[in-house]
């Protein structure tokens, strides 16, 4: 399913500071872990970095074994949260399979980079969108257990991203752990069970438990409530624009993974 990433929107980095952070320099490229740039402001986001950046796929498996995946973050942080599809997991490719097939059988189109937009956002939510969008009515809650069956289907399929895996295996018993994610809890579950990782973290937490989501803080503050731990000592590892703001107007950290999956 690797041949399915093309679609990540991608610049050349330019030289960055980190507040609070890491910098990683190989090659004349450059990862911000942290989540502040110039001109990206500590509180809302700038969907100007939607992509941070761009990594030569020569430079990859020299970044995957950098300091920042193999160093110990206790003491930094007291709690790590991490969103699932598209971060845990390689379910991105599999999820747009499933709602290209499940919206154009309904007459809706659904281009694959709107798609990688709207990465993180309810199933019903994405659904009422492009129907509006498009003049189109179609049942809500039929389509999106369609399209939860059809990504259902493609499971079998499903891998593990196992450069984000390892650092929650690294940490695992070490620091609080949870995940945060935007799906329903049905197909999460099944997915960390799939992975063999459901009992490394002490809290799940999906869709169905705020009313309000991603780029909103909720589901991120909700986690770090239930690990008992301060949202200032909390570290995100997410792969969508609307995670990361989320994680921002938490008060939180984050690493876009999105260069190294």
């Amino acid at each position: 399913m690797r041949a399915h990433r093309n679609h990540r929107a991608r610049h050349r980095a330019s030289p960055v500071s980190v507040v609070g952070g890491w910098r990683l320099a190989v090659g004349g490229w450059r990862l911000a872990v942290g989540g502040w740039l110039p001109g990206l402001r500590r509180s809302g986001f700038d969907p100007a970095y939607s992509s941070l950046f761009t990594l030569h796929s020569s430079l990859l498996s020299e970044l995957q074994t950098s300091p920042f995946w193999q160093s110990d973050l206790t003491g930094q942080f007291d709690g790590l949260i991490f969103d699932c599809d598209g971060t845990l997991s390689d379910s991105m490719p599999l999820h747009y399979i499933a709602w290209r097939d499940t919206m154009a059988a309904r007459g809706i189109k659904f281009p694959e980079d709107r798609f990688y937009s709207m990465g993180g956002m309810p199933t019903e939510k994405i659904i009422a969108i492009l129907c509006d969008e498009q003049n189109k009515s179609v049942d809500v809650d039929e389509t999106s257990h369609a399209k939860e069956q059809a990504f259902e289907d493609l499971m079998d399929r499903l891998e593990p991203l196992s450069v984000v895996v390892d650092v929650a295996k690294s940490h695992r018993g070490k620091l609080a752990m949870a995940v945060a994610s935007g799906g329903i809890r049905r197909i999460i579950d099944r997915q960390l069970a799939q992975m063999g990782i459901t009992e490394w973290f002490d809290a799940i937490v999906t869709s169905e438990d705020t009313e309000l989501h991603k780029p909103e803080p909720d589901a991120f503050l909700l986690a770090a409530k239930l690990l008992d731990v301060e949202p200032t000592r909390c570290l995100v590892f997410e792969d969508s624009p609307l995670g990361f703001a989320a994680a921002e107007a938490a008060g939180m950290r984050w690493v876009d993974v999105r260069p190294f999956t």
